[in-house]
């Protein structure tokens, strides 16, 4: 009777699970509408940055560069730090085994990168309705406002994966303070693929200092 009774609560919390999860995924995914924009706050907390959906392979504008981020670190001496790229490994790591960890945690820094630059649902409809000339300051501001707010919860995604990696790396009491750089490098066109000669320009995005925060590592 107890493992029965086990058996229908474990079948009932798995679904529940399970239905709940892909109810957060058609939120995400479906085109903007009164019930996400409702609780789009809910939908982004549980999504980013393990379940981030994007499309940049596709057409119209599929991704043509590669970003790589890296991390420099200041100690409590003020000493600093190398360049780390905290991309890359993470990248190759699940090159090696699509079904390890790292197949999520390759999607921390990646979906932040992305999101600095991609337009959120949100975003398009207020554009969309910039036409309208009675509220075109109001939906300027808010655009304005609401695109802030996209970019910042990027960037604190960002620094705090960096965190994590340089609690990894260092003794975290001699940390103060860490900065992040953003590589954006030009991938080789099709029509260059067999010219050894041809090299890619690198464009860079340096970000502030931040205070070193704790965080639980991922590993």
């Amino acid at each position: 009777m107890a493992k029965k009774l086990v058996f229908r609560v474990t079948s009932i919390f798995c679904i529940t699970l399970f239905v709940g999860h892909f109810l957060f995924t058609l939120l995400d995914v479906i085109p903007f509408n009164p019930v996400s924009a409702k609780h789009n706050n809910q939908v982004y907390e549980y999504m980013e940055p393990l379940f981030n959906q994007t499309w940049e392979l596709f057409a119209p504008d599929p991704v043509a560069d590669n970003r790589t981020i890296y991390m420099q670190i200041k100690e409590e001496n003020g000493e600093k730090s190398d360049w780390y790229d905290i991309t890359s490994p993470k990248i190759e790591q699940n090159h090696s085994n699509l079904f390890s960890p790292h197949n999520r945690l390759v999607r921390i820094p990646t979906s932040s990168v992305i999101s600095l630059f991609q337009e959120d649902s949100t975003s398009s409809l207020i554009k969309d309705n910039l036409t309208n000339e009675e509220n075109h300051l109001t939906l300027e501001e808010n655009l304005e406002n609401h695109l802030d707010l996209h970019q910042e919860r990027a960037k604190h995604k960002m620094y705090r994966y960096a965190f994590s990696e340089a609690g990894r790396l260092y003794e975290e009491t001699n940390i103060a303070e860490v900065q992040l750089r953003l590589e954006i490098t030009e991938v080789v066109p099709f029509s260059e693929r067999n010219n050894e000669e041809y090299e890619s320009e690198s464009q860079y995005i340096e970000f502030p200092w931040e205070a070193y925060t704790n965080v639980a590592s991922p590993y």
